[in-house]
């Protein structure tokens, strides 16, 4: 069976897992706007490199937005929306995602967040991830 992939999706986090879900999701057909909380994406990246990436990602229409820090969403019929900046949001429909591109929390409690769906989170445990591989 066959995954339906989201119209439309946010990212949150504009490091290089959260860019690379942005690009590949793009890549696929899906509308991405990639939200980070630092001033630009990428960080610790040459600048030079993190300039090509934004120039190829404004080109294939990925809305990212740097200097932004997520409050949270508000679930609703439809979907959620996203909340973030000064009082700005974005509305995600239900067949919509929202993912929360890769966290790692300490030794002990090693899980991945995959993505959101609405007002759920998915996670997957890292010993899961790797042994699909």
């Amino acid at each position: 069976m066959r995954a339906q992939l989201p119209r439309a999706c946010v990212i949150i986090g504009g490091g290089a897992i959260g860019c690379e879900f942005a690009s590949t999701l793009s890549d696929l057909g899906t509308q991405v706007t990639l939200l980070e909380a630092l001033p630009k994406i990428l960080p610790g990246c040459d600048e030079d490199i993190t300039k090509e990436v934004l120039r190829s990602f404004k080109k294939r229409k990925i809305d990212v937005r740097t200097g932004v820090a997520v409050t949270g969403h508000t679930p609703g019929g439809a979907g959620t929306t996203v909340h973030f900046g000064d009082g700005e949001s974005i509305e995600v429909e239900a067949r919509d995602e929202v993912s929360d591109s890769v966290r790692l929390k300490g030794r002990s409690d090693q899980r991945i967040t995959i993505g959101m769906r609405a007002a759920s989170k998915v996670r997957v445990s890292a010993s899961d991830a790797s042994s699909r591989g």
